[in-house]
Formats: structure tokens, C-alpha cells, sequence
């Protein structure tokens, strides 16, 4: 199973985000925040984890940029539907997504077989879970006009005191809060 492709025309080749000769592109998307594990982190140090960077939410291409410059991406979706998931390109979210649930988006790609783009996520159910503990979620170029509202962000990624509502993009929320864990190297 390849977690990532890239192909001709299509996404970030297209997008102007990977560079003709020298590969991938070097440059930040301007809204993202780089934050820094403090040294009572053992957990994270042990790993080699010292940082990382919140991308901009409900953005297309910081996202992909991180997956294709990086590898894994920390991903906030709504899962409320995912239970039923067996196979095949998920596309049951509505635009209103109540973000409730971490994964892990190890990648995307384009199913030749049925002609859609789909973003591959790991979810923390096990192997037993959609596509060997994976699922893919439909993904396509306008993902920042797939939008609509978290009106219960506290059950998610909100804090006492924050929002009473937000907007999320993406199937199932998926652009909404992104980030990329900083390794050491």
C-alpha cells in the first residue's frame, strides 16, 4: 500500500508547490505557529519529538505540503459516522461536523479504479478498522469551499471559554486542526 502520490498533474505538481528541479518547495504557509516541548516532556524527547507546528486551519495546501515535506500529520475530524466503514472512499460527512476525534493522515492519493482522490488516514481502532485500521476520505481540490459549522467545539479541540461555534472545512472537518510533529534530526 503506497501512503502517498503524487502524479503529473495532479495536486501539489499542479499546485506550483513542488519546485521543476530541486524538489520540494522550501517555503511556510504564513499562519502557521511552531511551538516547542519543554524539557519536562520526556515522553516526547525519548521520542525525539522536540516541537510542533499547528498548520493553518482550513487550508488545502499547507496540509498536503506538510504530508508530502514531512510524513504523518496530527488531523482533527468528525468520526460520529465512521463506525459502518468497511472499504472504498468514505464521503458520508455533511458540511456541519462536529470535530471530535485524533488521527493520523499518513497520506493521499487518487483511486484509478473509481476516478476519486481521497486522503488515507490511521485510526486508532485497530487493524480490524475500514482498510487494514486505515480509511480513506474523499478529497478534492475545493476542500476550502467544503465548509460548514462545528457548533459544539468543546467536545473536540475547544476550551472552556472559546467559541461557541467554527468553521470547519473538508470532508468530515479534516482541514479544520492540522499539525505535524518536529523530530529532531
Amino acid at each position: 500500500m503506497a501512503a502517498l502520490q503524487l502524479a503529473g498533474s495532479d495536486d501539489l505538481a499542479s499546485a506550483g508547490v513542488l519546485a521543476s528541479k530541486t524538489g520540494l518547495a522550501e517555503s511556510q504557509s504564513a499562519g502557521s505557529r511552531v511551538r516547542k516541548a519543554n524539557k519536562k516532556s520526556v515522553g516526547l524527547q525519548t521520542l525525539g519529538m522536540h516541537g510542533w507546528e499547528k498548520l493553518p486551519e482550513n487550508q488545502y495546501l499547507p496540509l498536503m505540503r506538510a504530508v508530502v515535506q514531512h510524513g504523518p500529520v496530527a488531523v482533527s475530524v468528525s468520526a460520529d459516522s465512521w463506525d459502518l466503514y468497511l472499504k472504498g472512499i468514505f464521503d458520508y460527512c455533511g458540511k456541519d461536523a462536529i470535530i471530535d476525534h485524533a488521527v493520523t493522515l499518513i497520506g493521499y492519493g487518487k483511486d484509478a479504479e473509481l476516478g476519486k482522490k481521497y486522503w488515507r488516514i490511521l485510526n486508532s481502532w485497530g487493524k480490524n478498522f475500514g482498510e487494514d485500521g486505515t480509511i480513506r476520505i474523499l478529497r478534492n481540490d475545493q476542500e476550502e469551499s467544503w465548509c460548514g459549522i462545528d457548533n459544539q467545539p468543546e467536545l473536540g479541540t475547544g476550551c472552556a471559554g472559546g467559541p461557541k461555534q467554527v468553521r470547519v472545512c473538508g470532508m468530515c472537518g479534516i482541514l479544520y486542526d492540522t499539525a505535524r510533529p518536529i523530530f529532531q534530526r
